[in-house]
């Protein structure tokens, strides 16, 4: 399961860390992480931290392989929580793997849509 495409109203910081005390620097992972509109992928192997501006699309973020626990993090610089999901920016295959979250963009509900098979939250 990944995260689908999606922007914040504030800007966000997003940390990936190594748990291996010898090789901090090596996150023991694989995963895609794509950004922008225009789906660039980035892959992810080291501890890294990622600013994502205001109203930037990120996602989908999917872990492709774990060799090793490792660390996520994510710092959202506002007071309550929004997302706006971007289903339009991937396939309907894609779309049916990933997990979407709209919340305080439109409505303060929150809806979370998870890819099939997986129940319920």
């Amino acid at each position: 399961m990944g995260h689908g495409p999606h922007t914040h109203k504030q800007p966000e910081v997003m940390v990936h860390v190594g748990m291996d005390p010898e090789n901090p620097y090596d996150l023991g992972a694989e995963i895609e992480f794509y950004m922008g509109e225009e789906m660039e992928k980035h892959v992810i192997t080291n501890s890294e931290l990622v600013y994502l501006p205001a109203e930037f699309v990120h996602g989908p973020w999917i872990i492709k392989k774990v060799e090793r626990p490792f660390l996520v993090m994510t710092v959202c610089q506002e007071p309550e929580h929004t997302e706006k999901a971007r289903p339009d920016l991937v396939s309907e295959e894609m779309r049916e793997k990933l997990m979407f979250i709209d919340q305080n963009y439109d409505s303060p509900e929150r809806k979370v849509t998870v890819p099939k098979g997986l129940g319920e939250w």
